[in-house]
Formats: C-alpha cells, structure tokens, sequence
C-alpha cells in the first residue's frame, strides 16, 4: 500500500470498529434513558467521537475484532525483527552503453479496489473540510461586518457570570437565537430587537445555558465531532455521533442550570426556553455556534426533561459507565498475533493450497514487524511489505510441501523474508547509485530503444508475440504498461550494476568448510502462463540455447525467473537432500560444477537447476 491507501486502511478499520461503539452506546443510552445523569450521557457521547479519531487497534489476547480489515493477518513468528545492513560504500562504476535485457516476469497482483476508493474517500474528506473551512472564515466576515455591541447591562450580566472581562456580548443580524460563538474567544451573539424583548431573568438564565457551554469546552468538541463526522463521511453512524454529541451537550447545560434548582425555578427556566422559540420561530444555530434553542423537535424532549425530572440512579448510572468504558476499550482491541488462526499467504492470481498440519496454517510475521507497512527508506524510496509479500508468494505452495510441520514453515517464512528484504535495499541502492552518478555523465542513461527491445521480446517470447494477451496479462496483475515499462528500465540497470560490482570485487563463491556434500543451487523457474507442456519446456531449450551460447546463468534468471530469489540471480545459496524435492536433488546430485540441469517439468511451471559448486 502507498501512504494515502494505508491512511484510508486505518480509516476504514477504525469507522467500521466505531460503528460498533455508537451502535452499542446508542442502546445503552435509550434503555437507560431516565436513569443516567446528562452529564455521563454527555460523555458517552464524546467517546464515541473521539474512538473516530484514534487510528489504531492494541493488541490484546483477545478481541471481537480480526487485526485489520485490509490484509492478511499477521501471527506471531519465531524468526527475530529484520536488521537491514545498508552499505555506505558502492563500488565505483564505469560509463555504461547497455544493452538490451529481458524485463522478468511481472509479479501479479489482483486488481483490486483500494486505490480508487482511498482516491474517492481522500476526496470527500477534502471537499467537506475544505468547505467547512471556508463556511467558518466567510460567517466570521460577515459577524465582524453586521455586529455591535450589546447593551452595557447584558455585557456586565455576561462578564458577572462568565467571572471574566475578556466576554463579549454582541447583537448580529446573521443569527436568529441567542448562541455562543468562537472557540478561542467566546462570544455571546443575541438576534436584532431579542433583548429588548426579553425580561432580565429570562436574560440571565440564557446567559447562565451558554456559560455551560462555555465551562465544558462544547464549541471545541462539535469541531471534534464535525471533523470526525468529514473523515469518516462514508459512515453514517458517524453523522449520528456528531449530532448525538450536540444534543448531549444541550442537555448537560439544561442540567448544569437547574443543579440545584427549585420546582419554580425550573418552570422560569422552561418558559424561558420557549419564549426565546416563539421570537425566534425555531430556526436553527449556526454549525459554528452552540445556542439556546436547537430544534423544535429538541426543546419538546428538553421541555419534558425539565418538567418531570428524573433522579439518577447511582448503581445504573455505574452499570452504564462500565459497559460503556468497556465497549470503548473493546473497540480499541485487536487479537495478538498469536491469538487467531494463522493464514497462508497464497500468491495473488492463485488459490491458496494448505499443507495438512494438525497445529495450524502459518502466515508471515511482517505485519508486526512494519506495523506502518513500510520495511525500509533507501535514499527517500520507500520498501513496503507489500512488495516483500509478492516476492515471497510464489515461494508459499513450495514451503508448505517440503516443511514437516508449522514451526519449520514459519523460520522458513522468516528466513527467506530477511533474505528479500535485503536483495531489495540492495537493489535500491545500485538503482539511486546508478541514477546519481549519471547526473554528471549525460552520455550514462537507457536508451527507450533498449527498453522498448526487451518488452518486444518478451512479449514474443512468453505470448507468442501476441500483443493484446501481453495487455491482458498486464491488467490481471494490476499494471500499467507505463508501470511495466518502468520495471524493465529498473531491471535492465540493476543487471548492469550488478555485473559491474561483480567485476570490481572479483566475486567468487567459497566453499565453506562445512558445507561437504551440499550443492550451491541457482534457479530458474519459467512460468506456466497458462502453455501447455511442450510450450513450457520450448521455452525451457531456448534458456538453455542461450546458457550454451555464453550467456551467465544468473543473469538469465534475474530477467527470465519469476522465482522470488530473481533479483539475486537466483541463488538459493548452499542446499541439501532434505532441503529441495526430490526431482531437484535427482537433477543436480551427479551435475558437475558450473552446469544445468534438464528441465524439470512441474503443475507450477518449469524449472532450470545450475550448480554453483559443490561442498
């Protein structure tokens, strides 16, 4: 995943974790609807906003909840976290005139949702800020344009129950209820001719409603709630937070007033509430501010509230904040990777093929290493897990047939991990190498012809030449021909570079002292590409035509293999007997050094042993 599919994965996954919260506070809050103090409602309210925000799940022993909702699972491994040894020094290279290269196989990947839908979301979550933004700075102008001060007896009222000077009353043609306003700087807006209207104690207990929303920070958590509700826009549980939030926050500071209150007092504070309705027809407060009056439909269930209250109960009062602390920390939780079952990362345009092992199916342990799915920085270049994941799921049915049980399967898994992880960075390397020292040297570039050549043969050598099943092939796995042009442009220096290295260190394999009876193995594995037998094994004599002409075997395999070991030419380094199958070993026990075996036919494809040397 790049960075804004991984944003939108955390998303998504919080979103749909919340929806469960809200879901299940909602329920509480109605069946104990007459037993709970306004202030836990309030609260509650602002939990289920704030588990909007929180982009991430804890590990725990158990959760309801699988470990994420984009990806494969990841379990606990043996192996230990990946130390990538980046070197600081790159032989030097000469000026390079390149020939043409045969781009490898592309690793397939499914087309596949993301990255259109983190495109729509990125979008919507964009345009409702943006807008908000906008609505909040062009309502801010036209207050400053069509306010005044209100009259000296309601800003000493105001500063006389804020206990501040630094409160403003303002009167303002572009509200039509009493509101407070301002998150930093709290102002209290009143309608033309409303206070002239209103009694002194009518005055007081209004003002006395938006010093509640004052104490309890409302203004700040409705722009929690609205920017919850934007990055989650596709939620509508998350609208129903953001206005659940609201209407808690009104009935807080109705409880805030009458604390207290006598039976009259309540009855002034009611009837204030729908005198303030009938002057101003019940018209709604500006998003930006909190008011008095909200609704029609919001003051009745206030009015009944204030009428006929109710006491609450403290042990159901106690009963609700439990389950509803214990729903948040439910939805925060995700399974250790220990604790669920264990999956097979199966190679993407394949169906998975699970070894009978009476303990479980073992997966990779990347997620836990690279929780932000990123392995590695070369140079500003990110190495993601995803790339890791694709070299390595070819490799998966292999392991699974020739591990004996799930421990082995997984240090496996882990082994050859580390191993990718390195080739990669490696390659990364020479690639920024290869294109740094070319800044100063003009004449050191591709030439678009070599690349076109090596796509054109390709294309004639894995389809026949039939161009239109090469573009399918392509959109199977997920790629742009510009994408697939790149990669071969890649390959292409990466094969250069590494010959170069090769050369300037005077690389040659040593044989170990404990390495008796054991082969140093390259491999070339050639897809089946949907060809029958004898396609496959043409192709196959064709690779071996070129070996015999002088070709280098690992440079056949880093274009031609679309084993997960390609970028280092195939090597699988020093195997045994029991570490390959027994048609590999029958192929390479009696092959002399520096020799390719006859190829191997297999369901998966077919495949070409080199014998590096011998112990």
């Amino acid at each position: 995943m790049n960075m804004l599919e991984s944003i939108f994965a955390a998303v998504v996954d919080a979103s749909w974790r919340g929806a469960w919260l809200i879901a299940a506070v909602l329920l509480l809050q109605w069946a104990f609807r007459r037993h709970v103090s306004a202030r836990v409602v309030r609260w509650l309210s602002l939990a289920l906003v704030l588990r909007l925000l929180v982009p991430f799940a804890i590990p725990g022993g158990w959760s309801p909840f699988p470990a994420h909702l984009f990806g494969s699972p990841a379990s606990q491994a043996p192996s230990a976290p990946v130390a990538v040894e980046v070197p600081t020094v790159l032989p030097e290279t000469a000026a390079m005139t390149p020939s043409a290269a045969v781009a490898p196989s592309a690793r397939r990947s499914p087309l596949s949702p993301l990255p259109a839908a983190a495109m729509v979301w990125a979008l919507g979550a964009a345009v409702l800020i943006v807008s908000r933004l906008l609505a909040a700075m062009t309502f801010a102008g036209r207050l400053r344009r069509s306010s005044r001060p209100a009259p000296a007896a309601v800003l000493a009222e105001a500063q006389r129950q804020f206990g501040s000077d630094r409160i403003r009353a303002f009167v303002t043609d572009r509200i039509t209820a009493p509101a407070l306003y301002g998150v930093l700087r709290p102002r209290l807006l009143f309608p033309l001719g409303l206070i002239e209207r209103l009694g002194s104690a009518e005055l007081r207990l209004i003002i006395a409603h938006e010093r509640g929303h004052h104490l309890r920070r409302d203004l700040l958590m409705q722009e929690l709630a609205r920017f919850a509700a934007a990055v989650h826009w596709f939620n509508p549980l998350a609208w129903v937070a953001a206005a659940r939030l609201r209407y808690a926050c009104e009935l807080a500071c109705d409880e805030f007033v009458l604390s207290g209150a006598a039976r009259d007092d309540r009855a002034e504070y009611g009837a204030a509430l729908l005198r303030v309705l009938s002057l101003t027809n019940g018209t709604r407060t500006p998003r930006f501010a909190f008011g008095v009056v909200e609704s029609k439909q919001q003051l009745k269930r206030r009015i009944q509230m204030i009428a006929h209250p109710s006491a609450a109960a403290p042990l159901r009062t106690l009963l609700v904040c439990t389950v509803g602390f214990t729903a948040v920390v439910v939805t925060l939780t995700r399974p250790s990777r220990a604790a669920g079952p264990m999956r097979v990362l199966a190679a993407p345009n394949s169906t998975p093929t699970v070894a009978a092992a009476p303990t479980g199916i073992a997966e990779d342990n990347l997620e836990r290493l690279f929780p932000n799915g990123v392995v590695a920085t070369v140079g500003g270049k990110t190495i993601t897990v995803a790339q890791v994941r694709r070299e390595i799921a070819p490799l998966l049915p292999q392991f699974q047939r020739e591990t004996k049980n799930l421990e082995e399967l997984r240090q496996r898994i882990g082994v050859t991990e580390n191993s990718i992880i390195k080739d990669l960075v490696e390659r990364e390397l020479l690639l920024q190498e290869f294109h740094t020292r070319g800044q100063n040297d003009p004449a050191r570039h591709i030439a678009a012809e070599s690349v076109e050549q090596a796509i054109d043969q390709r294309i004639q050598r894995e389809f026949g030449g039939d161009r239109d099943k090469f573009m399918a092939s392509l959109r199977a796995r997920g790629m742009t021909m510009d994408d697939y042009r790149r990669q071969v442009e890649e390959d292409i220096i990466y094969s250069y570079m590494r010959s170069k290295e090769r050369k300037l260190t005077g690389y040659h394999p040593v044989t170990p002292p404990d390495h008796k009876g054991a082969v140093h193995l390259r491999l070339i594995e050639l897809a089946r590409n949907g060809e029958s037998d004898a396609a496959l094994l043409k192709r196959a004599d064709e690779v071996l035509a070129r070996f015999h002409q002088g070709e280098s075997f690992p440079e056949l395999a880093e274009h031609l293999s679309v084993d997960a070991r390609h970028i280092r030419g195939g090597d699988w380094g020093w195997v045994r007997e029991s570490d390959v199958k027994p048609q590999y070993w029958s192929s390479i026990r009696d092959l002399p050094k520096h020799e390719v075996s006859a190829p191997i036919l297999l369901p998966e494809g077919c495949f070409l042993l080199y014998v590096e040397d011998r112990g």
